[in-house]
């Protein structure tokens, strides 16, 4: 169920980032439809409410209560670009259980430290791998 789900979210970037004009926000409700298909008992909401130290773009909630929170950058992106350097300083160090990623590579923080990365493709070209 999990390697179908992860298939589909592939291709479907692979299908919105050969479109051409595609922008960070344009990969989220595909995100959205893998996070809920991988998690079925959690709430996942795109948008939520700022908190104190800014706001993440998708919380995750077990009855109501957050366990978690991440952060997107266009598929394109280099996650250790230095313009989000900063960002990733704050909300690492203010939401315990944060995940980065550009849709592709996803990286853990647990109150402030990188603990774990997985890569699940590669924009080659036009295409998702």
């Amino acid at each position: 169920m999990i390697e179908d789900a992860i298939k589909s979210y592939l291709k479907s970037l692979s299908e919105l980032h050969g479109a051409g004009d595609a922008t960070e926000h344009t990969y989220r409700h595909t995100f959205q439809t893998l996070l809920q298909t991988i998690l079925p008992n959690a709430t996942i909401i795109n948008e939520p409410k700022q908190v104190e130290c800014g706001a993440p773009d998708f919380v995750i909630k077990n009855k109501d209560v957050p366990i978690g929170y991440i952060e997107t950058k266009a598929l394109t992106e280099n996650l250790d670009n230095a313009k989000f350097k900063e960002q990733f300083r704050r909300y690492g160090e203010s939401l315990g259980n944060l995940i980065f990623t550009n849709y592709l590579e996803f990286r853990l923080v647990r109150d402030g430290e990188i603990v774990n990365t997985a890569s699940i493709g590669c924009v080659i070209g036009e295409k998702v791998k």
